[in-house]
């Protein structure tokens, strides 16, 4: 069990959220669009919710990373699996320089 802080406005009581994750894999280098991303996948659960798949892609860009993160519920994954090639490949990074 992993406790989260997040940031909550005023007037909202809950300040942690205990939830589970369980990383899927270890950590990848992948190519999207001709640039290097580390890709990290994991299973998330906030108490007796459904599991949700997360996957994150990290670019470094010289003085930047930028951060993609796609999710869905697992009992989603039919809908959603397929399309993730799709969205993933439809992101471009411009060099900055």
């Amino acid at each position: 069990r992993v406790a989260v802080i997040v940031d909550v406005p005023s007037g909202f009581t809950e300040v942690a959220l205990a939830e589970t994750s369980r990383v899927v894999g270890a950590p990848v280098v992948v190519n999207v669009n001709g640039v290097k991303a580390m890709k990290v996948s994991y299973l998330r659960q906030l108490k007796n919710q459904p599991y949700v798949l997360v996957t994150s892609y990290r670019f470094q860009n010289y003085d930047r990373i930028h951060t993609l993160t796609l999710s869905y519920r697992k009992q989603n994954e039919k809908i959603w699996k397929p399309l993730y090639s799709r969205i993933i490949n439809s992101f471009s990074i411009r060099p900055v320089f």
